[in-house]
Parts: C-alpha cells; structure tokens; sequence
C-alpha cells in the first residue's frame, strides 16, 4: 500500500505540480465583465497575487510542500525501509531546490519549511541516516552557492530563512556534523556575508545600514560555536573566519587576486569547481600575524561575469582606509568592463560597509570569549591585531564609529584576559596545564604592544579639525582615551602578567612619546594646542608616575617591580628634559611671558615629583655619584632618591621668573637636603 501511495500518487504529482508550474503563463488576467455601467464595461476585480496562471501554481507549490512535510516527519523512518525510497528522496531534494531556486518567495520559504522540518524532526531522534542527511546538505549547499550570484533570483527574504536553518540545523543536529561539514556551513555564511545583494534584491539600504542578509549572518554566527569534542578543534577557523571581515587583511586580499586570475583564465578550473560540492574539500590556514593566510576552498563559483566585481570588493572590504589604492590595484590586474562599473559600484556600497565590520566586532569578542582556552591562546593575537588596525582607522577617519567600538572590545578581552589569570595561576584562567609564558602568550603581549603603539601615538591626543567634530563627540572621545590609558596602568602594567620585559619597555616608551608631545613643541606651536591635546599628555606623564610611586606597606608581586624599574629611568629623563627645556624657553623668550601650558606642564611635574616616593628596590637602580650614594646608604632613606638625580636642573629653576616655580623648587630642595640627612642637624 505504501509503494503504490508513493509511486503512483505522492511522487508523479510531485512531477506533475512542478512541470505545471514551470510551464504556467505569467500573463496578467482581467477579470470577467460584468456589465456595463454608464457605457463602460465593469470587471471582476482579482487580486494581484492570483492574477496569473503561474501566481496560482506558486499556492499549489505550497500546499503540495507543506504536504510533503506533514508526511515525512512523522513517518520518514519507516519510508526509509521501503525499496528504492532514495530515489523519491533525491526526487524530492531536487524539487525542493528548484522551487528556492526558481520560486517565488513564497514557495521558496515553503520549500526551506518543508527541509527544515523533516531534518530538525529526525536529527535530534538519531533517526536520519547519514546518507540522507548528507544530500539535503548539499541542497543547503548548493542553494546558497547560486544565490551568491548578482542574477540570482533568491529572494533576500528567503536567503535569509536558509541562514538560520542551516545554523539552526547545526544547533539541534550537531552531532551529526563532523569538521569538514562544520567549514563547509561556514564557508556557506561567509558566502552570504560577502555577497549579499542579488538584481532582483528590492531591499533599499541607506547609507550607514547593514544589509537584511548581513544582519542575519551576525544572527547565525554565535549559533556556530564548535560543540566539545569532535569539533572543539574548530574554535581557531570560526574565529578566523570572522576576522576576514575586519580591515587591513592583506594575506586575504592577496589571495582574493590569486584566485580572480586563475577562475578567468581557466576554463578546465571553472568545470572543475561547478562539480567540487561532490569532492568538497577545504584547507584554512590563517596566520595574521605574520601576514600570511591561504584559504582553499573548493565550490561551485558564482557566474564569471560577477567573479572580476566580487574579487574586487573583497579587496576593497579589507581595508577602509584604502580602498581606492586597492581597487586600482585589482583594476590594474584584471579590467573590468564599462558594463559592470555601475554594478560594481553598487555592491560596492554594501558589501564594504564599515558597519558591518563594526557588528562583526562585538559579536566576534563573544564568541572569542566563550571559547576552550588553549583555542583562545592560539587566536588571541591574531584578534589583538585585527582590532588594532580598526582602532588605527581613527586616523584616516575620526568620525567613524569602527575604531570606537574596537577600543572597547580590546579593553574587554585585556580586562578578561587579566581577571581570569589572576582567578588561576595559569594565564587565560585555563583548567588544564598552559605554558604561562609560551610563544603564544609572546605573540599575544607583543601585539597588544603594537596595538597600543600604533593607536596611542598615531591617534590619541590629536588636533582634529572642529567642523568634523562637535564638542559632545570630542569630549566622549577623551573619555574613551582616558579608559585606554586606565586599562593599560592600572589593569596591565599594574597587574601580575606574563609578558615579557621588553613589552614592559615597549608600552612605557610609548607612554613617554606621548607625554613628550606638550614639552616637545616649539614656543610658537604649543600655545595653539588644543586643550584635550595638553590633557592627553598630562595624564600620560602621570601614569608613568604612578608606575614608579609606591605605598608604604603595600605589597608588590616581581612583575610590579619590573615595571617600576623600567620606568623610573624613562620618568627621569623626561622630568629633567622638562625642567631644561623650561629653562631655555624662558631664557630665549626674555620678558615675555610663556604659554600657560608650558607653565602647567612644569608646576604639575614639580607636584608630582614632590608626591613621588620610591620602594627601596626601584630606588637601588638609581645611578647617583659614589660620594652621594655612600651618604645615601648611611642615611638609609631612600624615599626621594629620584630627587638627587634632577638636583642639578632644581638648582637652576631657583631663578625662575614664576612665583609658584619657585615654591615648588624650595619644597624639592628640602626634601633633598632630608635625603641626604641634613636637615636633621637643623632640627
């Protein structure tokens, strides 16, 4: 009975239904007339979604779908028993890809329903063998492969309701999933995430908007974290994946060039690939920091009159700052046809938004969170540098909020970072044995050396011009400076890391070179400095004094007197240069007045050189005259050492022009004079 219902009824009406409606007309119907009415003639009116023969199968198409679906969910075990069920099986897949495929929306959403239904109804019972499950993959495969394409008539709609059944095909079937399958899915939405918009797409984006199916891959992505076990190896590749998105890949867009040469020059290639999905194999191996990448994946390619316009936003999408060097750059390897410009120009605009990068961001850091903790000491410093080089964007672009929210998530992976290594004496607050001080953990603190470089000197503490910014942005702006240099002093350096002395050296150099800015600028110049920019480097130079100062009886761990140690001679240096420079100002400047900020910027250094007491340790490194260093040992006050070193400079202010400098300078020399034991013949 059940062989007759299925060969005789159920899959030639499959057949029947879908040769009907491919062959359907699209002719618009008038409606029968009525009558006439003051002389004209009067028609039934018919709705627009059943005006055509083709419009009224697409409903049939629907019924038929759902029916397939009420069918085999609850019986598809037993069907499976039958003789030659595969068959009608593949019968089945193939007309459920052609009504995605070809469709409408509607039948393209009830067709994804129909697969949908009977995979998560048997995936989560271990009833569906893997034979079966295999080929509807490829359904999901192969559909997404030909609706990447720019003539594709998927609707957005329906592209995006395959994106979440596939991610949640994987939330409730994972264990059917083993790792090839998992890159295959994500090669899939990386896909949909790079070429989104299609001809027949009506969606009208705005400018600073992320595109429909570009919101629902930022959905699908946290649905993909790597289950334990068999696929707890892919943590690295879906972090990698998403970092394609972030500016400045060039190994990606290096490889981008490659592969448009060689699917335009070769047409054995192209047959190649349009079978590959049977054959499908994929080789990542990424490695950012060192600006070497290959990603290999073999399927079926979009159509070649769309490969050159892809390519070339690839490469576009990889770094903002410089799209258009790098769109001459495609240009100059492969022409593009004056036919596909205005398409080229359009996709361009939404496939290189910086918005989408800027959502990739925060849901790429909570995922990276979540993640087994060797797999994020392997990824960590490639995602450091990634978010490095959006945070570099401030430059090029201030007004942009790409380097805002990437500030914010490198300040939360460094707080993370912190918190959990001080909850576990091993570093990323890991359960299992982790070398704290490995070559991963160097590569790590050595990009987040970088980071800090490049962001803090290149764009903080910067004079942008006012009709780009308003005063509300600005001011949030230095707020958001001020919690950089937070984290970094009072959460890195002030804390028991792992990172090797020579980035201790590297984040404290960097630290000077800003705090040098104000002292560094000619008389001329620095009365032009705009206030935040004065305020940036006072509280650079006061972090490197809270680096140095010490509280009495506060205990320091050795990672705490390493820093003090590598940044006291810094502190030195710049002090005096300070306090010199201050001299020769005013000596060449006669009887007119410096600028206040010059005056600032020595009052607040006396204070704080007054305030500055030194832990016995980091005052040892002090490299003084061996007369003043065997009084010092005698005396065994070391509190104030630093002071002995500027005491030339000291000596020289006591001349100055200002009042308040001159105070400042007498309360040092007292406390010069206590250091070296002499004020007690006065008491």
């Amino acid at each position: 009975m059940w062989n007759r219902s299925l060969w005789e009824f159920v899959f030639p009406l499959l057949t029947s239904v879908r040769h009907l409606a491919a062959t359907s007309s699209k002719d618009e119907w008038q409606g029968k007339e009525l009558g006439m009415r003051g002389g004209k003639p009067v028609h039934m009116l018919v709705h627009h979604s059943r005006n055509t023969a083709q419009k009224q199968w697409d409903e049939t198409l629907v019924l038929v779908l759902s029916g397939m679906s009420r069918l085999l969910r609850p019986f598809l075990p037993f069907l499976q028993t039958l003789d030659n069920f595969q068959k009608g099986w593949d019968s089945l897949l193939l007309f459920i890809q052609e009504s995605i495929l070809n469709g409408s929306k509607e039948v393209a959403l009830a067709a994804n329903n129909c697969l949908q239904t009977v995979l998560l109804g048997h995936c989560l019972k271990g009833k569906l063998p893997m034979s079966y499950f295999k080929s509807a993959f490829l359904v999901y495969e192969t559909v997404l492969q030909k609706a990447a394409d720019y003539h594709s008539t998927v609707a957005t709609k329906a592209k995006q309701e395959l994106l979440r059944s596939l991610g949640e095909l994987y939330v409730q079937g994972h264990e059917m999933f083993d790792s090839t399958l998992y890159l295959r899915v994500l090669e899939l939405v990386d896909l949909m995430a790079r070429y989104p918009k299609s001809i027949v797409d009506s969606t009208t984006i705005e400018y600073g908007c992320v595109h429909p199916v570009q919101r629902t891959v930022l959905e699908v992505y946290p649905m993909l974290k790597p289950k334990d076990g068999k696929l707890s190896s892919m943590w690295p590749n879906l972090l990698r994946k998403m970092l394609l998105y972030l500016p400045g890949d060039e190994a990606h867009f290096s490889d981008g060039c490659a592969t448009v040469e060689s699917y335009s020059t070769s047409r054995d290639k192209q047959e190649r690939c349009s079978t590959a999905r049977d054959t499908w194999t994929t080789e990542i191996s990424c490695f950012h920091g060192t600006g070497q990448c290959a990603s290999n994946s073999q399927f079926q390619k979009p159509a070649d009159d769309t490969l050159v316009a892809k390519e070339m936003l690839r490469s576009e999408s990889s770094d903002f700052s410089n799209s258009v060097h790098k769109s001459s750059y495609i240009k100059a390897k492969i022409p593009v046809s004056e036919s596909n410009a205005a398409r080229i120009e359009e996709m361009s605009n939404q496939v290189s938004s910086p918005l989408f990068a800027e959502k990739i961001i925060t849901v790429l850091v909570d995922i990276f969170l979540q993640a087994l903790p060797a797999e994020r000491l392997d990824t960590a410093p490639e995602i450091i540098a990634a978010l490095g080089r959006c945070m570099a964007t401030r430059r090029d672009l201030p007004d942009g909020s790409l380097w805002r929210t990437a500030v914010e998530a490198f300040n939360h992976i460094l707080v993370d970072d912190i918190t959990s290594s001080h909850s576990n004496s091993q570093s990323f607050g890991s359960e299992v044995d982790l070398p704290s001080s490995g070559p991963g953990r160097s590569r790590f603190w050595k990009e987040v050396a970088d980071t800090y470089e490049t962001f803090l000197l290149g764009s903080c503490g910067r004079a942008f011009p006012s009709e780009i910014l308003s005063p509300a942005i600005l001011k949030a702006d230095e707020s958001l400076e001020a919690n950089v240099l937070e984290v970094l002093c009072n959460r890195v350096l002030n804390s028991s890391i792992d990172a090797p002395v020579e980035v201790f050296q590297r984040l404290v150099s960097t630290l000077d070179r800003c705090a040098a800015r104000t002292s560094s600028l000619p008389i001329e110049s620095v009365g032009l400095l705009p206030a935040h920019c004065s305020r940036f480097s006072f509280t650079c130079l006061q972090k490197i004094f809270s680096l140095c100062s010490y509280e009495v009886g506060t205990q320091w761990d050795a990672s705490r007197f390493t820093i003090s140690r590598v940044a006291l001679p810094v502190l030195m240096n710049r002090c005096d240069f300070i306090l010199r420079q201050f001299l020769t100002d005013e000596n060449d400047s006669g009887e007119t007045p410096l600028p206040s900020v010059r005056v600032q910027e020595l009052i607040y250094v006396l204070q704080e050189l007054a305030r500055l007491v030194l832990h016995p340790s980091t005052a040892s490194i002090v490299e003084l005259p061996i007369v003043v260093k065997g009084v010092g040992d005698k005396i065994s006050n070391v509190e104030h050492t630093h002071l002995l070193v500027l005491f030339p400079s000291l000596c020289e202010l006591v001349i100055c022009r200002e009042a308040r400098v001159r105070e400042l300078v007498q309360v040092l020399l007292r406390l010069v004079s206590t250091e070296l034991g002499l004020g007690k013949r006065h008491s």
